[in-house]
């Protein structure tokens, strides 16, 4: 006896509809795998905009503070001087007392960065004569050695987007924090490669 035409009908259907479903998977995995790609695009590119915005804050904020501490200077006729941690609880107080600055205070009465840690003033940053506004991951009592706050790459930006690109000069600088994992600076230039908070910011505060 032969085969039943109906049988083999349905088998050939059967083949066809597998072929398409195969066909259809491998659409599937290619849409799937673009999406995936331009999802992960975007959130890179998210991650850069986000530090870019992060950077721009923190110098709008240290020019707000420069300008309240020259603002306070000239009310009291005054010049401020700041060595230690004592009188910078005591000045950033003032600034706000005063109506000059708007400085919301966190820890132990200090503004925090935009980019994290605290912001400080100091006369007497170790290896660097002038005063300064400082990015620290914490506040000594003497206001000499700092812990770092940032990592490389961040203060590559800041120095980039502020200042003359040169770590150790200009009006901007960098410096590596006490304690540090790992250098901040290697050669005169940033250690890009590391990957920790190995950095203490210096914003040079002329007056």
């Amino acid at each position: 006896m032969g085969r039943s035409p109906g049988v083999a009908v349905r088998r050939r259907k059967t083949g066809a509809f597998s072929r398409r479903n195969a066909g259809f998977g491998l659409l599937d995995t290619a849409i799937s795998l673009a999406v995936v790609g331009v999802m992960t695009v975007a959130v890179f590119k998210g991650m850069a905009l986000w530090e870019t915005a992060k950077t721009v804050a923190l110098l709008s904020q240290v020019d707000q503070i420069r300008m309240a501490v020259f603002q306070h200077q000239e009310q009291s006729r005054n010049t401020v001087t700041v060595s230690s941690k004592e009188e910078n609880v005591g000045l950033f107080k003032a600034l706000n007392e005063t109506g000059v600055a708007n400085l919301p205070l966190g820890k132990e009465g200090f503004p925090t960065s935009k980019l994290g840690g605290l912001i400080a003033l100091s006369s007497t940053v170790e290896g660097a004569p002038g005063n300064w506004i400082v990015v620290a991951g914490s506040v000594p009592e003497q206001l000499s050695k700092f812990k770092g706050a940032v990592t490389p790459e961040q203060a590559e930006a800041i120095l980039r987007k502020g200042g003359n690109g040169d770590p150790e000069s200009g009006s901007i600088r960098a410096i590596t924090g006490e304690g540090s994992e790992g250098q901040c600076i290697t050669g005169k230039k940033l250690n890009t490669d590391n990957k920790s908070k190995a950095c203490v910011l210096l914003f040079r505060l002329d007056f």
